[in-house]
């Protein structure tokens, strides 16, 4: 492991206030315990990414096993996909082989961008540890199964939680709104990215954007939107909307960032795209979920809290879906490439 990747991790055990007796090192990273239950840290990298060496550092805490037989059919995929509605920077992710509930994020960056991919690394690591604490209740029932929990090698199972299983009880009473002027900047940043660098279709005003991405050819996204094609059945757009959210679950303010895809995915394929996007190195942050929208269609959901907000990360978010876009694209439109449902 190269001495920038060995400084990361040092640097995020830091952030996260992980204590020296409950963690353990890895050659790809480490895992810690907040709890009954761990999280697991792992860092690769440099690899080669469409002309940028980018590293790939991911954090995955598993918090429920399901058992199969005892529970009714695609009761659990039902349950992550109406609790990946509300992501909080990261996903429920089902893995049917191990029988293994866990949430996920991921984020891919240069050297150069070290200081806030570590900030957000470190927040989404954050928001796991304190959402399995809350599944440790919650979740057995909703999704069918029971915890999963994971024994220090030398302490066995830890029964008291770390003071960060509170994070999101602890930012709820700080002050969260965000000043108007400053979201319309915000917004204002990313809508004249995309008008002075795109074609896409794209509408602002001072709270919110829709923007209208092509989804199967390079045919401008505009002309998608009128109908102006050969009939594809892939000729429709992918929506991009920024909404400015007052009442999340769980953390009342934020900007919420979403693409919606044209076409339509059984629940088991939308869970399947949440495992793939956090084992694949797919270039994309995983910073959000997809689920199910009764209205819009297969959608993927990034919540960005105002009360941990950085400036210039809804451009970078915004950028980031573009190219989840592009990505699974090549799972839905050409499905031969990747069977994955």
């Amino acid at each position: 492991m190269s001495k920038f990747m060995q400084g990361f991790l040092q640097d995020l055990k830091r952030d996260l206030l992980i204590d020296d007796e409950w963690y353990i090192d890895h050659d790809d990273g480490f895992e810690w315990w907040p709890g009954p239950y761990s999280q697991r840290i792992r860092m690769i990298g440099p690899k080669e990414f469409k002309g940028m060496k980018l590293y790939k550092v991911s954090a995955t805490t598993k918090i429920l096993s399901i058992k199969k037989k005892l529970f009714g059919k695609n009761r659990t995929e039902q349950a992550l996909l109406l609790l990946n509605r509300y992501p909080l920077l990261n996903s429920y992710v089902y893995d049917k082989k191990q029988s293994v509930v866990s949430i996920c994020s991921s984020c891919y960056f240069p050297e150069a961008s070290k200081v806030g991919y570590l900030y957000w690394t470190s927040i989404s690591a954050a928001f796991q540890v304190a959402l399995g604490a809350i599944g440790l209740e919650l979740l057995p029932e909703l999704c069918g199964g029971h915890v999963f929990t994971s024994n220090h090698p030398a302490r066995m199972v830890r029964t008291d939680l770390d003071d960060l299983t509170n994070i999101i009880a602890s930012l709820e009473h700080k002050v969260h709104e965000m000043f108007s002027s400053r979201i319309a900047i915000e917004i204002d940043k990313v809508g004249k990215f995309l008008n002075d660098n795109t074609d896409f279709l794209t509408n602002y005003e001072e709270d919110q954007l829709t923007t209208e991405l092509p989804f199967i050819s390079e045919e401008p996204a505009v002309m998608k939107y009128l109908n102006l094609t050969d009939g594809s059945p892939y000729s429709e757009t992918v929506l991009l909307r920024i909404l400015t959210v007052d009442q999340h679950p769980k953390l009342n303010e934020g900007f919420l960032v979403q693409i919606s895809l044209p076409i339509r995915l059984s629940e088991k394929c939308i869970t399947e795209l949440n495992r793939i996007e956090t084992e694949r190195f797919y270039g994309t942050h995983v910073f959000g979920a997809w689920t199910n929208d009764h209205t819009l269609g297969p959608t993927h959901s990034i919540f960005l809290p105002f009360v941990v907000y950085k400036d210039n990360t809804l451009l970078n978010t915004v950028l980031s879906m573009i190219l989840r876009s592009q990505n699974v694209r090549e799972f839905t439109v050409f499905p031969d490439r990747l069977k994955f449902c």
